[in-house]
């Protein structure tokens, strides 16, 4: 599901994109301040649901309706706003929904769980991790490239770390060995967790790597991975695990012996 918000207020675009990713953080969530760059936008690009305002210097908010349905006739339309006199004339328009701020979260949740046009969900292919043998990363079958090993070594020790948030001196220490923790370090992992993040994103993974502050973690929901496998006892992993797990990495010997405990 692809949702769009439009408004002419940068802070209230920033805090609707907040809620949504809060709420549906495995969807696509966009924001624009603009009407006429949002028009360019739906005639590029499908939106599931549009979240509108009703004011703006351009046009009013019921105008923005009628040429978004003239772009997309089946795009879910919900107004937020703080003028409960359009409700009316928003109902002839066959909108969505019409939320008035401050908007509570099951309001939301709501709105969106009565879209007049559902929105059929596709399941998008999991990120494919390999953990036994050598730590391998693929997409539809193929490979993933990085452009440093250090960068693949990062989402291998994320793998490892299950969805558990790490700081960044934690990571500092696993990747470079427990050497001093310097700026040009410090420098050096957030160029990586930059090409990771931008090498999941141009494979359709963006929602993958979960960042905070000075902290970082993977979404396993989105993952794939014959060592989760292992460990939630799905059937025919076990025979896969050969005693070797992540064997390129020193630092994966902790979980080699927790792994063997498991399989005894």
């Amino acid at each position: 599901m692809t949702s769009l918000v439009i408004d002419n207020s940068q802070e209230i675009v920033d805090d609707m994109l907040f809620r949504l990713n809060t709420l549906y953080p495995e969807e696509k969530h966009i924001g624009i301040t603009s009407v006429d760059k949002a028009l360019k936008h739906l005639e590029r690009e499908k939106a599931d649901v549009v979240l509108l305002n009703t004011i703006f210097a351009e046009m009013d908010g019921l105008e923005v309706v009628r040429r978004i349905k003239k772009l997309q006739d089946n795009t879910n339309v919900i107004f937020v706003t703080e003028n409960p006199e359009y409700a009316l004339e928003a109902h002839r328009l066959y909108v969505s929904g019409y939320l008035l701020k401050p908007i509570k979260e099951e309001e939301l949740r709501s709105a969106f769980a009565n879209l007049r046009y559902p929105v059929k969900k596709v399941e998008q292919n999991k990120l494919q991790i390999q953990c036994f043998g050598n730590f391998e990363v693929y997409v539809n079958g193929k490979s993933l490239n990085f452009k440093r090993s250090k960068c693949k070594e990062l989402l291998a020790y994320l793998t490892d770390r299950k969805g558990a948030t790490c700081t960044m001196g934690e990571v500092l220490g696993v990747l470079w060995e427990d050497k001093p923790d310097t700026k040009s370090r410090r420098s050096q992992l957030r160029t990586l967790v930059y090409e990771l993040k931008r090498t999941l994103e141009e494979n359709g993974y963006e929602k993958v790597l979960q960042r905070g502050y000075n902290a970082i973690s993977l979404n396993t929901k989105m993952i794939e991975c014959d060592y989760y496998q292992f460990l939630n006892h799905e059937q025919g992993e076990v025979i896969q695990y050969r005693g070797e797990y992540m064997k390129q990495y020193s630092w994966a010997e902790n979980t080699v012996a927790q792994l063997e405990r498991k399989a005894d």
